[in-house]
């Protein structure tokens, strides 16, 4: 029966996994017979007063409650119930989740009043089991909280929002004490629901209780990147422990992912079957290393952010905006993904809506509404971007119209806006956005993106360290080792240029430079940049890449541009270890010397010349304040929840890289060159990061049309 019961689930979880309409009910059919043999096996094996025949009672109901079936659902519950309690007595624990499973349909079917009956029984078993306080009652909270809301009790809605949520940090932080980050990435998606229902609760019930956008914002900027944060904390406890021994380990940690990064860069043919032993090796490190590194510092800084703490740092015209999507259950039992704005303005006056005492939050739009403006996926070139961002002859306002004009009213008075994107928003040049025929957004505001706004709470510098600068610049990289092979990645004369003029600018400056170029500019010279190598500012000009995910390889239609002889700092081509990667770090990377090599002949002796995010995210930069990707698509990669984007700029972001500058798009060889001179001429004057990037991205405006300049992001 146990068999049976486990085929079911198989097929049920294969069902909701498929996108073919057809393939899906068939497998639902199979998962319901399985279900239903495995209790008919129960019935003669065991009777029906044994506990398994209970379980899969229970299972068959969550079965039924999952495709809609309620009648059928509520009667097997209940049954699950009566015998659990025959056998087991009125406290059994597992009597709390059959209640909270049925409390579920309840509200499903609308049945309100039942809903929070058996919902109040599964919480108040599970407190008298394991404590008032137990991480383990947040679920049975936050399905409580709902029911409220369905009930438009607010009041109490929100009470039990704040406790599941306050409740879900301790199991986080419990959690996050011994799992490796993938460990941490798959928990994380189990409670991803709640942090949605929560930030629909507060859209709906903000003008009740003004306060829930506070419990939102705080929740927001905890969520955003934490991952990241996470890993970045353990990499510096174990560095600055002094603990000989378990830096060692640490190094044999990424001595192992350096292994894997060079098997994953072959083809699978070639891909040794030790892969998975080295990824269970690497699995078992870095859980000690997490809990070794929790010895040294325990302590709550990832789980304490309050966005009072942003506010009180904002200047008299400045706003911070944290953006934030979510999926919500809509009346016919599908969810919609939606977008929108949580607003923090500074407490002095003349500003639009001083008067709230609590971020602002502004519904703005659904995914699907983005989607449809941004269309497939067109090779990011020049008649795709400017049909989006329009041109100086085309005007184009959908996505300001969609994405800022419903909060343009909020900012009145304001001059600089500190925003921090959130999955879609990801791939958008906020600052070439047309508000009108003649302005642009960055016509409107000095437009700051950040990783998360509560970056402001932390007073950081945005001045380059003028003691001890320097600069390290690869560019005019020959691709290809040998004469008359097939040129895949094509030389750029303006990476060599730029690099020269780079370099010059930097060396009258009487700042110490190092440029690689030629077959100098290697990975194995990229590479020993690692450690205390790092220089403060690093500077790349090359081809880079970003291959989607290969599920949606199919769906994608390459297209070419059509602006004349222009050369582009993009990759063509790629070979199936690269472009199919399930790694999204593998699929996101940069062309060095001898990339053509591996292209042409998909093996090399050494270093294989395609310098991965992977590869990237294994090395330590942290004394580099300043990484300038001057190459195409550098900014994008796969987009995960909270996490943001998984591609170059999340690896330089964990080997501690301070700045980067990246692309969204394919960038032209020339202007990208202007930009890049013009860009560092204003730092050693200005020797200010942010403002020497917002005065390039004017001046080039000036000149050009989006396409040529609004590619380039700089992420603080």
């Amino acid at each position: 029966s146990s068999a049976l019961n486990n085929l079911g689930t198989l097929y049920l979880e294969m069902a909701t996994k498929t996108d073919n309409e057809n393939e899906a009910n068939e497998l639902t059919t199979k998962a319901a017979n399985y279900f239903s043999e495995s209790i008919k096996v129960d019935s003669i094996a065991l009777g029906i007063d044994n506990p398994e025949y209970a379980l899969h009672l229970n299972n068959l109901a969550e079965f039924y409650r999952n495709t809609g079936q309620f009648d059928k659902a509520e009667s097997l519950y209940l049954k699950s119930i009566e015998l659990e309690k025959k056998i087991f007595g009125e406290n059994f624990p597992s009597l709390a989740i059959t209640y909270h499973n049925l409390a579920l349909l309840y509200n499903g079917n609308s049945n309100f009043d039942k809903a929070e009956e058996y919902c109040l029984k599964s919480l108040k078993l599970k407190q008298s089991v394991f404590g008032e306080n137990n991480p383990l009652l947040s679920e049975t909270m936050s399905s409580l909280a709902y029911i409220y809301e369905c009930k438009n009790n607010f009041v109490e809605a929100e009470k039990y929002y704040a406790k599941a949520l306050q409740l879900s940090y301790e199991q986080i932080k419990n959690n996050f004490s011994f799992l490796s980050e993938n460990e941490k990435s798959n928990y994380l998606n189990t409670i991803s629901l709640y942090n949605d229902m929560l930030k629909s609760f507060a859209l709906k019930s903000q003008k009740t209780i003004p306060e829930i956008t506070q419990l939102v914002y705080n929740n927001e900027i905890t969520n955003k990147g934490i991952l990241l944060n996470s890993a970045s904390k353990i990499k510096n406890n174990i560095l600055n422990s002094g603990d000989d021994e378990l830096i060692a380990k640490y190094e044999r940690w990424i001595g192992i992912k350096q292994q894997l990064a060079k098997l994953y860069s072959l083809p699978k043919a070639n891909q040794f079957q030790n892969a998975d032993s080295l990824e269970e090796q690497a699995n078992v490190i870095e859980k000690e290393l997490v809990v070794k590194s929790n010895e040294f510092k325990k302590d709550n800084e990832l789980f304490i952010k309050d966005w009072k703490n942003i506010k009180n740092n904002l200047k008299e015209n400045e706003a911070a905006i944290e953006f934030t999507h979510f999926k919500r259950l809509e009346n016919n039992n599908t969810y919609s993904d939606n977008y929108c704005a949580l607003i923090i303005l500074p407490k002095s006056a003349n500003i639009a809506r001083n008067e709230a005492i609590s971020p602002i939050m502004i519904n703005l739009f659904e995914a699907k509404e983005l989607e449809k403006i941004l269309g497939s996926y067109g090779g990011n070139n020049f008649d795709y971007i400017s049909k989006i961002y329009g041109t100086s002859k085309a005007e184009n306002k959908k996505l300001f119209e969609l994405i800022w004009q419903p909060i343009d009213s909020v900012l009145k008075g304001v001059k600089t806006v500190y925003y921090s994107p959130s999955g879609l928003l990801y791939k958008i040049a906020f600052s070439a956005l047309k508000t009108n025929s003649n302005n642009l957004l960055s016509d409107n505001y000095s437009l700051v993106s950040l990783a998360s706004t509560n970056i402001i709470a932390e007073n950081y510098s945005n001045d380059i360290t003028t003691k001890n600068l320097n600069l390290c610049v690869f560019g005019g990289a020959q691709f290809s080792s040998e004469s008359g092979e097939q040129e895949i990645w094509k030389y750029l004369e303006g990476t060599k240029q730029e690099a020269n003029k780079i370099n010059k600018i930097f060396t009258d400056n009487k700042t110490t430079t190092k440029e690689f170029s030629g077959l100098l500019a290697s990975e194995e010279n990229f590479k020993s940049l690692d450690g205390k190598n790092s220089p403060v500012i690093l500077h790349i000009a090359t081809h880079g890449f970003f291959y989607p995910d290969p599920k949606e390889i199919n769906n994608i239609k390459e297209e070419k541009s059509e602006i004349g002889d222009v050369a582009f700092r993009g990759g063509s081509g790629g070979i199936e270890n690269f472009v199919k990667n399930t790694n999204p770090l593998m699929r996101s990377g940069l062309a060095l010397a001898r990339a053509n090599d591996v292209w042409n002949k998909t093996k090399t002796d050494g270093e294989d010349g395609v310098l991965t995010a992977y590869e990237v995210s294994n090395m330590n930069l942290q004394n580099t304040q300043l990484l300038v990707m001057s190459a195409c698509e550098t900014g994008l990669g796969d987009i995960k929840g909270s996490e943001g984007v998984y591609g170059l700029q999340r690896a330089f972001k964990m080997a501690g890289v301070k700045f980067i500058i990246m692309s969204l798009w394919q960038v032209p060889d020339k202007e990208t060159e202007e930009f890049m001179i013009t860009f560092y001429t204003k730092l050693l004057k200005i020797k200010d990061i942010r403002k020497s990037f917002n005065e390039t991205q004017k001046e080039m405006r000036e000149k050009y049309d989006p396409y040529y300049w609004a590619a380039f992001v700089l992420i603080e």
